[in-house]
């Protein structure tokens, strides 16, 4: 039981990480794209 609910965890924290990192490299795209419509 414990140690389904520590798995659970990891999961929920290593899901909210890639989407982290997704956000972050969406987030890039976008002001690259700004910059290039800038410039």
């Amino acid at each position: 039981m414990v140690v389904s609910k520590i798995v659970v965890q990891i999961q929920q924290k290593g899901f909210t990480f890639i989407m982290k990192i997704m956000e972050y490299h969406l987030l890039k795209r976008k002001w690259k794209n700004i910059g290039i419509a800038m410039f």
